[in-house]
């Protein structure tokens, strides 16, 4: 179980890491070029950020919600093993 938590915490800070990366490239791109092609493309980063860490803390609350399962599973096990 632990090792299922552990995994679920570096995969959401990949994301995490994975979405500042993505806002800081898109920033830059903005600031080198100005053009309104490049900002309709570039605001389009903004918006792929955004979902990336949508996705991504969706996903760690789900493996959260998982973990807090199979804790209240081996709890239950625990008790019925002592009757």
């Amino acid at each position: 179980m632990d090792r299922t938590l552990f995994a679920g915490s570096r995969t959401f800070m990949d994301y995490i890491k994975t979405f500042m990366t993505l806002v800081i490239a898109t920033i830059v791109f903005l600031a080198v070029f100005k053009g309104r092609v490049w900002d309709t493309l570039l605001y389009l980063g903004f918006m792929v950020a955004f979902i990336l860490l949508v996705t991504g803390v969706l996903q760690f609350m789900r493996i959260r919600q998982h973990r807090r399962d199979l804790d209240r599973i081996e709890r239950c096990a625990k008790w019925d093993a002592h009757d």
